[in-house]
C-alpha cells in the first residue's frame, strides 16, 4: 500500500509510450489490493497499445492473481516464468 502511489507515478510516463511493457515480478513477495489496483490502472493507461506483461511471477503472487482473475483482463498478460 505504501509503495503503490510511487509505483504509479514512476510508471505512468512509461505506460503512455507505445509498445509492450514487461514488469519482472521475480522479487515480489507481497502484493495487496492497492498494488493490484495500480497494475490494473497501469494497464488501462496503456490504452490498448500493447499488453502489460507480468513476468517471473512467484507462485504465491500467481495464486492471488488467479483468485482475483487479473489475467482475464484484456490489457494484462501473465507469464508463469518463475
Amino acid at each position: 500500500m505504501a509503495s503503490a502511489v510511487t509505483f504509479e507515478k514512476e510508471l505512468l510516463p512509461v505506460a503512455q509510450g507505445s509498445g509492450k511493457l514487461v514488469l519482472d515480478l521475480g522479487d515480489l513477495t507481497f502484493i495487496d489490493s492497492s498494488g493490484l489496483r495500480a497494475l490494473v490502472q497501469l494497464s488501462e493507461q496503456m490504452n490498448g497499445s500493447a499488453p502489460l506483461v507480468l513476468s517471473n511471477v512467484p507462485h504465491g503472487v500467481q495464486r492471488l492473481l488467479d483468485i482475483v482473475g487479473l489475467d482475464t483482463l484484456p490489457g494484462i498478460e501473465v507469464r508463469n516464468d518463475a
